[in-house]
């Protein structure tokens, strides 16, 4: 089980319907030729997933997918995660996992004591219904998006059964404070404070150049002063200034990490172009600064295994074939902005509609 997806399941639930309806993706199954008990596409532990909640779920993701594209083409294309399959093909591959795994989650969840709040989700359904500006205009919204009102008020209660179920690992799994000093002498080279340097330019080849030019010791400040696209740092010759882990971009930080105080490294590439690094000072941040990161690393990695576990433990029985025949009822399906025709409106509105939540899921994750 993905520790990253079941993450995202646990966020709280939305308190606008355009956030809500940006995480539409996030929860979702799979589906195709029965191969099982007539209407089932899959069971857990002896408990069975319904063909309708597939449809619910899949047509979900499918239109998220198809509304990103403004095109169904985009379902036949092969999947970046495996080439294998189609884009169609793969999302139902993971629509049925997430059923899966929720329903795992769920049981594992009852036995735990854990209970969704019935008049808390119907107070959360009434506030969205209120702020999209009715019952009606609630409806037209999450049609606008290919959701339905069924999957909508499914994902509510599944998130709020998942939260407190991933508070309730937490509280069980959390860890010693031993335990969490060992944890510490096994990752502290993860943790560090650093000084560095860096020269930012957009072309490699000029990366390149500027990396032999100073291996034949030229002066970094000067080269970053004369060629660092960088305004924050290249007027100081490249000075970052002191940072800690977890305050660069992955590649650059990566870099840092395995550097010694003096290098100056090869070319990096990150979103923002290429960087040359000359560290300055590197240290390890002691224990009582990073607890707090330590104790949240911990418990996911704890509930990582915890979760895989439980689902290696469990009997699991999937009657769908990814790679089967599925259409989409006509009733589940977006309609698209360029192809609707009844209503003119959703043309203009739409497309800005879908990059507000798309925006507005991406900043709160």
């Amino acid at each position: 089980m993905n520790i990253e997806i079941f993450n995202k399941k646990v966020k709280t639930v939305a308190k606008s319907l355009t956030f809500a309806l940006g995480l539409g993706a996030l929860i979702l199954s799979t589906a195709c030729g029965n191969k099982g008990p007539e209407g089932v596409v899959a069971t857990v532990n002896g408990v069975e997933i319904k063909n309708e909640d597939f449809l619910v779920d899949y047509a979900a993701q499918r239109n998220y997918v198809v509304q990103m594209s403004a095109s169904e083409d985009v379902l036949q294309d092969p999947s970046l995660e495996n080439p294998k399959m189609t884009i169609a093909e793969e999302l139902r591959k993971q629509t049925l996992d997430n059923l899966v795994q929720m329903e795992l989650v769920k049981q594992d969840a009852e036995k735990k004591g854990i209970q969704v709040n019935q008049e808390e989700i119907d107070k959360q359904l009434e506030e969205v219904i209120n702020k999209s500006g009715g019952q009606e205009a609630y409806e037209e919204q999450l049609k606008k998006v290919g959701l339905t009102t069924t999957f909508f008020e499914k994902y509510m209660k599944n998130a709020d059964m998942t939260g407190k179920y991933y508070e309730k690992l937490q509280e069980e799994l959390k860890p010693t404070e031993e335990e969490l000093k060992k944890y510490y002498e096994d990752n502290k080279d993860i943790y560090f404070s650093a000084k560095a340097s860096h020269i930012l330019v957009t072309d490699v080849d000029l990366a390149n150049k500027l990396k032999k030019e100073l291996d034949k010791g030229a002066d970094f400040a000067e080269l970053a002063k004369e060629n660092s696209i960088d305004p924050g740092s290249a007027e100081k010759g490249g000075d970052l200034g002191e940072f800690t882990n977890g305050q660069m971009v992955k590649p650059f930080e990566d870099t840092v990490k395995v550097m010694k105080p003096g290098e100056i490294s090869d070319p990096v590439m990150t979103q923002y172009g290429y960087h040359i690094i000359k560290l300055e000072e590197k240290a390890e941040r002691p224990y009582d600064d990073v607890k707090e990161e330590l104790e949240n690393l911990y418990s996911q990695e704890k509930i990582q295994e915890y979760l895989d576990k439980l689902e290696k433990d469990a009997d699991i029985k999937r009657y769908l074939d990814p790679k089967d025949e599925f259409e989409v009822p006509e009733e589940y399906k977006i309609v698209l902005p360029e192809v609707a025709t009844e209503t003119p409106e959703a043309t203009t509105e739409a497309p800005e509609e879908a990059e507000e939540n798309n925006a507005e899921t991406e900043e709160e994750q």
